[in-house]
């Protein structure tokens, strides 16, 4: 258990002490983003998402019910369809 402690203390310190600069770079967006959040994500909780929604300008979040952290493999259908409907309506391919 203690090991498992120690794996994730070391995600928060890899970049926590950038974590106001990362904010600020995700403030300054200047293109459509998509939030997908797992709603029983037991590393981040779902209300992370709303909180990254209303930092990203011109952002949609799109919270996924029961699915966990690793949405491509819980909830692999939902995932991809919501990553294809958002490129549709925010992408324009060149011909």
């Amino acid at each position: 258990m203690a090991t498992d402690h120690k794996i994730i203390a070391s995600l928060f310190e890899h970049d926590y002490p950038q974590i106001e600069h990362h904010y600020a770079k995700l403030r300054q967006l200047n293109c459509p983003a998509l939030i997908l959040w797992g709603r029983q994500d037991q590393v981040y909780a779902f209300t992370g998402a709303e909180y990254f929604r209303n930092l990203i300008p011109n952002s949609e979040c799109l919270i996924l019910e029961d699915c966990g952290h690793i949405m491509g493999i819980d909830k692999p259908d939902d995932t991809t369809r919501a990553i294809l409907t958002f490129c549709d309506n925010h992408v324009k391919l060149l011909h």
